[in-house]
């Protein structure tokens, strides 16, 4: 699905979430302001590559600080809630180690009617964990759609791949 947006104009909710932190590596200091920098060109690339292969208008990074903390008091606003829904999704990719594709949400077994969150609109997701150095799980990225979409094979090894591409990326900065 092409949205005709671009990049530079992908709304607020594309950027929501946090950057995946930057760790330092004892043979390689470096400023809090450059691995932040850095931080932040790795996530742009990131979303630049999910943006091209998907189109979604909604694409989320979750650290597991977040993935793990206790979950925030659903709020009113539209965004908010597709935010918390995509969390809550994202926390099932955690404990299932693997990737996790999900055509149309109320139609899946793994989600329960009851933690469908109201106002989010979200209906396809499609996730995979992203790994450290140490391949421990470090977060998540996510792609959501407003519509039912119905994910491929190929669309879960992009995924899979332009992950990967992203923790090569970091591996060998590190």
């Amino acid at each position: 699905m092409n949205t005709g947006i671009k990049p530079d104009q992908m709304p607020a909710s594309s950027q929501r979430g946090e950057p995946i932190s930057v760790g330092q590596t004892p043979g390689n200091p470096q400023s809090s302001s450059d691995r932040a920098r850095r931080a932040t060109l790795e996530r742009n690339l990131l979303t630049q590559r999910l943006f091209d292969r998907f189109g979604a208008p909604n694409i989320y990074f979750f650290s597991m600080a977040t993935l793990t903390a206790r979950a925030p008091a659903p709020s009113a606003p539209q965004k908010d809630a597709m935010l918390a829904q995509a969390r809550q999704l994202a926390a099932h990719t955690v404990t299932l180690h693997t990737g996790l594709a999900i055509d149309d949400i109320y139609a899946h077994p793994l989600i329960r009617r009851a933690d469908i969150r109201s106002g989010h609109r979200m209906r396809a997701f499609l996730a995979a964990p992203i790994r450290g150095t140490a391949r421990e799980l470090i977060g998540v990225v996510a792609v959501a759609d407003v519509v039912v979409r119905r994910w491929t094979s190929a669309d879960i090894e992009a995924i899979q791949r332009i992950v990967a591409q992203f923790e090569a990326l970091r591996l060998s900065q590190s």
